[in-house]
């Protein structure tokens, strides 16, 4: 897409214009040499391959993970789709800052990240200038994270509805032309392998190679010229048709279109008050007023479907058989337990299984913890130190709670936390993405729950049994307080 913010990428952004509420997806696997081009937060372009990419959205504050490398922001749900967020920007304050950032759904070596960006475009912002690839910054910064080995949903069914405070548009060009689709109408943009006029049919109607498959489809310039119902000169239509590298796939009342044009010049969410019904000579037509590019006829996608047959969207198989299923990778929810108990420790929750946890001792605070052991007291370690946390002030001290572990076959332990409180029994818990090799040693799953997404990280029931060793052993060695009877903590 166009760089958000013109000529200065870094200049404030409007209000209006910071959200979206369909993703725009790039082609997975394209065969074409495209690239996309980046923009960190220096407003230096960084070159990535198309086909690393999926689709593009508007970044949100990601859940921190325990153990997170430098350029690992946590853990973020965008478009349905739970995956690690890396910060490509470059920006050391880390989060999202005031101005708009985006989130690439993009493939590294490691699988799925949320990768922030700065701006995103499909054309390069600065020809002729050398840019640096985005590759090696996107291996370095997930060195230090685990494989994903997920299988993820990728292309979700989005619910046919308007935004409360504004309308999704995704804006395409065609030559100096410009105009507007419903965002949620278009399923993935990709640059196109050959688009090919029919024998019989419309002028403007084409037959689009796309990713090993034929697709039916028109030209955005010769669209335009026939809709007008006006003999438009050949020349400037064969210029601006020669130039459409790129197709718009969308799916309207369940029948696929393909749309060629020239570049994709930007995605933007239009509020009620920008958008005008106009009515012309014997026609109407809706626009948007955006403040970069002035007013753009919005069209509706069914115009594009006007001369297909019903059923035309059908694909036929090798054997002849129609099939019309339509494949999304969606997985099974993960089996895992139910959590009977969440403990806090600063950013993070951990959950405990039912019947991990034997009791909360109502004895507060570590002033019954000892630093020399006596009889029939058991070790106490601090959940926050074991996570990577400073070790607990005098205040922390006083407000935390000791939760006494089951240890079938072994002694049991006290973990000191912030706080204590019941897990719910929704929503699904998630296999574990892209994450620090000690995340995925201590936890089975995670999940985020509430408004703003706070991580819930289940805790391995092996750990209660299983001899501990490692960095593991290393972390649990620094988090040891001291020992406790809990006899005595009691009462």
């Amino acid at each position: 897409m166009g760089w958000r913010h013109g000529a200065n990428p870094r200049s404030p952004s409007p209000r209006w214009n910071r959200r979206m509420d369909t993703p725009l997806t790039f082609q997975v696997d394209c065969t074409a040499a495209a690239n996309l081009y980046l923009r960190d937060a220096a407003g230096r372009v960084l070159v990535l391959p198309s086909d690393r990419a999926h689709r593009v959205a508007f970044a949100t504050v990601a859940a921190p993970l325990p153990f997170a490398p430098v350029g690992c922001e946590g853990v973020a749900m965008i478009e349905t789709v739970l995956a690690t967020q890396i910060d490509l920007t470059g920006n050391p304050g880390g989060g999202v800052p005031d101005t708009v950032s985006y989130a690439l759904l993009l493939r590294g070596a490691r699988g799925w990240f949320h990768a922030r960006v700065s701006g995103v475009s499909l054309t390069d912002p600065a020809p002729g200038e050398p840019h640096d690839s985005a590759l090696p910054l996107l291996d370095r910064l997930t060195e230090g994270l685990t494989e994903d080995r997920r299988i993820l949903t990728l292309d979700p069914e989005q619910a046919d509805v308007r935004a409360k405070d504004g309308e999704a548009l995704l804006v395409l060009r065609t030559g100096s032309r410009r105009i507007a689709l419903p965002a949620r109408s278009v399923e993935r943009v990709a640059p196109h392998q050959g688009a090919w006029p029919l024998r019989r049919g419309g002028a403007d109607e084409r037959v689009v190679a796309l990713d090993g498959d034929l697709l039916p489809g028109c030209s955005l310039a010769a669209w335009l010229d026939t809709a007008r119902e006006v003999a438009a000169p050949a020349e400037p239509t064969a210029a601006e048709e020669e130039g459409e590298g790129w197709v718009a796939v969308m799916r309207v009342e369940g029948r696929c279109m393909a749309v060629t044009f020239t570049a994709l010049d930007g995605l933007i969410t239009a509020p009620p008050d920008r958008i005008r019904a106009l009515i012309h000579r014997g026609h109407s037509a809706r626009h948007c007023l955006d403040p970069e590019r002035g007013a753009i006829e919005i069209l509706d996608p069914d115009g594009f479907l006007v001369s297909l047959p019903e059923g035309a969207d059908a694909r036929i198989s090798s054997d002849g058989e129609v099939d019309t299923a339509r494949h999304t990778g969606e997985s099974e929810p993960l089996p895992v337990p139910d959590g009977g108990l969440a403990a806090t420790a600063g950013p993070f929750v951990c959950v405990f299984s039912r019947g991990a946890v034997d009791r909360l001792l109502t004895g507060t605070g570590l002033g019954r913890v000892d630093r020399e052991r006596r009889p029939g007291a058991e070790p106490v370690f601090d959940l926050p130190t074991l996570l990577g946390l400073p070790s607990p002030d005098a205040q922390r001290a006083r407000a935390g709670r000791l939760l006494r572990l089951n240890r079938p076959g072994r002694r049991s332990v006290l973990l000191f936390v912030d706080s204590v409180g019941p897990t719910e029994s929704t929503p699904d818990w998630q296999a574990l993405p892209s994450v620090p090799p000690l995340v995925d040693t201590l936890f089975s799953a995670l999940r985020l729950v509430g408004p703003s997404g706070v991580a819930q990280l289940l805790v391995h029931d092996r750990l209660r049994t299983d001899r501990v060793v490692g960095q593991v052993a290393v972390h649990l060695a620094a988090a040891h307080l001291g020992w406790c009877d809990p006899r005595t903590a009691d009462g």
